[in-house]
C-alpha cells in the first residue's frame, strides 16, 4: 500500500508539473487523466526514429561528430534545464534516454535542411524546489539513474538544480567520445583534466578528444 502511495504522489506530481510547461525543447503535455489504477497522459509525438541518440550512443558507442549538431543539441537541452531552474523545478533524470530528437516534417516542396530538434521527456521523479531562497530541495529517498548521478545525491540529502548540470555533463561527454566518463575508472593510460581545483579530474583518452575543439572538454569538466 504504501508503495502504492509512493507510485502515485510521483505521477501526480508529474502530471501537475508537466502540465504548467511551455518550452520548444520539452516535449508537450496536452492533459492527463487519473483511472482507479493510473495516470493516462496525452503527449506530444516525437515522432520515428526519435531515439537517435540513445540508440546511437548506447546501442552502437557511436558519438556525434558534426561539432555542429552537438552544439546545437546541447545548447538546446541547456535552454531547456535553464527553462526548468528558474521556476525552481529540478529534473533529476537528465539521460540520453530521456532525451529525444523531433526530426522536422519532410515537405516535398522544401529543399532546405532543417536539423532535429532536442525534446526532453520524464518528468516522474522532478522534484520543486519549496523555498526559492534557499534553491535546495529535500531528496528524502535516492532517485535517479546511477551513472548520471551527482555525488550529493542520496537519500535524505539536500540537492539543488546542479545535479541536472552534473547529469547533462555525462551526457554531453558521452555525446562526444561515445561513453560515459566513468567507464575510464581504474585503467591505466588514462588522461585527467582538471580546470581548477574546484573541479573533479576528469578521465580523459587524449585520442578521443583530439578532433574536439578545447572548450568542450573545459565545458563537460566544469559541469562535473
Amino acid at each position: 500500500m504504501q508503495g502504492s502511495k509512493v507510485a502515485h504522489d510521483f505521477a501526480q506530481r508529474e502530471c501537475t508539473v508537466h502540465a504548467s510547461l511551455n518550452h520548444a525543447n520539452i516535449v508537450k503535455l496536452y492533459g492527463y487523466t487519473e483511472t482507479s489504477t493510473d495516470y493516462v497522459l496525452v503527449m506530444e509525438y516525437a515522432g520515428e526514429n526519435c531515439d537517435y541518440l540513445s540508440r546511437k550512443v548506447l546501442r552502437d558507442l557511436s558519438p556525434i561528430k558534426s561539432e555542429s549538431l552537438l552544439k546545437l543539441w546541447s545548447t538546446q537541452l541547456l535552454s531547456a534545464l535553464a527553462y526548468l531552474h528558474d521556476r525552481g523545478i529540478i529534473h533529476q533524470d537528465i539521460k540520453l534516454e530521456n532525451v529525444l530528437l523531433r526530426h522536422p516534417d519532410k515537405s516535398a516542396t522544401s529543399t532546405e535542411y532543417e536539423p532535429a530538434e532536442i525534446k526532453l521527456i520524464d518528468f516522474g521523479l522532478c522534484s520543486v524546489i519549496a523555498d526559492p531562497s534557499t534553491q535546495m530541495s529535500f531528496m528524502e529517498q535516492k532517485v535517479g539513474t546511477e551513472k548520471y548521478q551527482a555525488p550529493e545525491v542520496a537519500s535524505g540529502a539536500w540537492i539543488s538544480s546542479a545535479i541536472d548540470v552534473w547529469a547533462f555533463g555525462v551526457l554531453l561527454y558521452e555525446l562526444a567520445v561515445g561513453y560515459k566518463p566513468q567507464t575510464l575508472e581504474n585503467l591505466v593510460n588514462v588522461n585527467y583534466y582538471q580546470p581548477n581545483k574546484g573541479c573533479v579530474k576528469m578521465p580523459f583518452f587524449q585520442k578521443d578528444w583530439a578532433k574536439r575543439e578545447p572548450q568542450l572538454l573545459d565545458l563537460v569538466s566544469r559541469c562535473l
